[in-house]
């Protein structure tokens, strides 16, 4: 359980106001500044690729830690500076091809949909809107009836950023 107090004190722009825009640019609870000030130090005084080779052990460990947490090996494990860094490293080496087919819903994160665009211009896949249902998520028993043969990726957002809506992407699983 996460106590919400304890991260708000930790986090000195709480104390200033309710921050909002979290997205893509959360408010830094002390230990992360203190961290990012630390490997700048380290860059000022020694140059990035020395602060980058002294910085490797904790670097190595997020990935080995990361991979215990999730039960995983540690090769399964990917870092990105960004979500949509990450989705465009997915969905672009998907190797997706004419013809093939992406399901996703009308609450789609703007820069995830830009890719998909790209691709159905660059390569002619074709990007299937399944309808929302009366809460505004995505419709799974409509998503399920839109699969096809070609069908290689049904594209969700859980949480998407424009509105309070959640969609259920447990059960689309």
């Amino acid at each position: 359980m996460i106590d919400v107090e304890a991260e708000r004190t930790q986090t000195p722009g709480c104390a200033l106001g309710v921050h909002f825009n979290n997205a893509g640019a959360a408010l830094m609870a002390t230990p992360v500044l203190n961290a990012v000030r630390g490997h700048l130090d380290l860059e000022a005084r020694f140059g990035g690729y020395e602060a980058a080779r002294r910085a490797a052990p904790m670097i190595d460990a997020f990935y080995t830690e990361t991979a215990a947490l999730l039960n995983a090996d540690p090769s399964e494990i990917a870092f990105a500076e960004s979500a949509t860094r990450a989705w465009d490293m997915v969905f672009f080496g998907l190797g997706l091809q004419p013809g093939d087919r992406v399901l996703t819903h009308a609450a789609e994160y703007a820069s995830n949909a830009l890719a998909m665009l790209h691709l159905e211009r660059r390569l002619g896949i074709g990007i299937d809107l399944v309808p929302s249902d009366t809460d505004g998520a995505i419709d799974l028993g409509a998503a399920a009836g839109m699969v096809t043969p070609r069908t290689r990726l049904l594209a969700l957002t859980h949480v998407p950023t424009q509105g309070g809506l959640v969609n259920p992407a447990p059960a689309a699983g």
